[in-house]
């Protein structure tokens, strides 16, 4: 379990963040469930691609505008889980028609995020099940420029003098490399860097059928994570054994959120 809170000068509520001057809109994940008349539809078939096109813009995309925000230019970061577990030889081939409807939905306008497959989603007949991070009103968006596995490397919120990078995540084989390459586009997007202005890392370790193998390789990330970071001590949270995250070879990947004046 992972927890988000803020207190002070905020109205909370409806799964945004409203600071007056700009809301911070952090929706539940979404699946295709949805009603047809009096009828509730839970899956659209063997079309996974349909179905992230049909969650982006009649789940997200609609209420969202009836809301006066632009969904397709004012998403910032996106985390999606394929679920797998009724056809595993099939996960990485949902992963990439996934990614293949996301980038097409997005075109220039490309959330930071990461992808990964999980055993399932809540909506039992569902695949596909993104949760976007959306801001509006009086906030500027950054964005790198330059994408990587469909996403933008980084994007950026500005407001109130205050500066907030989210990095995607970044996969490999070894944590410190991963690091390095996280701390370069905190600095790439005007921070000083990962150490001094991160404040929370997600890190995902995958796993496969050897469960030796899945430890040992536990066992090479944490030192390695460890050791980066000597003399400081971040926020972090880590998803052991997943089933992989953003491309079928990396055996870890992190992303990050980083804040600066």
């Amino acid at each position: 379990m992972q927890i988000k809170a803020a207190a002070g000068d905020v109205e909370i509520g409806g799964g945004k963040l409203d600071f007056g001057s700009w809301v911070d809109h952090q929706p539940s994940g979404a699946s295709v469930m949805h009603k047809k008349g009096d009828e509730m539809i839970t899956t659209l078939g063997p079309d996974v691609g349909k179905e992230m096109e049909f969650i982006l813009e009649e789940q997200y995309a609609k209420p969202f505008a009836e809301a006066g925000v632009d969904f397709r230019k004012q998403t910032v970061f996106m985390e999606i889980l394929v679920g797998v577990d009724d056809a595993p030889e099939q996960a990485w081939a949902r992963i990439e028609a996934v990614r293949k409807a996301f980038e097409q939905f997005y075109g220039d306008d490309r959330p930071a995020g990461l992808i990964y497959p999980v055993s399932r989603i809540p909506n039992l007949d569902g695949v596909v099940e993104p949760q976007p991070r959306v801001v509006s009103g009086d906030v500027e968006i950054l964005r790198s420029g330059k994408l990587e596995h469909g996403f933008s490397t980084w994007n950026a919120i500005r407001h109130g003098g205050i500066t907030e990078v989210m990095v995607s995540a970044v996969g490999g084989d070894d944590a410190s490399a991963i690091l390095d390459g996280i701390d370069a586009r905190v600095q790439e997007a005007g921070g000083a860097g990962l150490k001094q202005n991160g404040i929370f890392n997600n890190a995902y370790i995958a796993a496969g059928n050897d469960s030796t193998a899945n430890r040992e390789s536990l066992t090479k990330f944490n030192p390695s994570f460890t050791t980066w970071y000597e003399g400081t001590s971040p926020a972090a949270r880590t998803a052991q054994y997943v089933g992989g995250i953003q491309q079928q070879e990396f055996a870890y990947g992190v992303s990050n959120r980083s804040i600066f004046a």
